[in-house]
């Protein structure tokens, strides 16, 4: 579901998500995690399903990068009223250097994160 666009979270917070954001496409797992909350639920888009806790996240990110070389653009972010960010991404999916994929691709999905 595409939240309806609202009044823009405070500057610091759009910092905080875009920083995030550009530590992933970095494939700087540290800096992206420190921008989570100790127990964030993050989606599972290549397997399926979500993932619990900064080990958990890391885990997946690491798992993915091995077969597919994701890059996720920020786009529109909109406050929620349980204290969350629900950010709309642009994804391009590549294959690893040298390697084929079958899940490569471009899509736009709906995020959340709490900043």
């Amino acid at each position: 579901m595409t939240p309806t666009p609202g009044p823009a979270p405070a500057p610091e917070v759009a910092a905080l998500v875009s920083e995030a954001y550009a530590a992933f496409n970095a494939r700087d797992v540290d800096r992206a995690l420190a921008a989570m909350a100790p127990d964030v639920e993050w989606p599972n888009g290549w397997e399926g399903g979500w993932v619990r806790g900064r080990d958990e996240v890391r885990a997946y990110w690491e798992r993915q990068w091995a077969e597919i070389d994701p890059t996720v653009v920020p786009g529109t972010m909109t406050p929620t009223p349980d204290g969350r960010v629900a950010v709309e991404v642009a994804q391009t999916v590549r294959a690893s250097t040298g390697r084929s994929s079958p899940r490569a691709g471009s899509s736009t999905s709906t995020r959340s994160m709490t900043a």
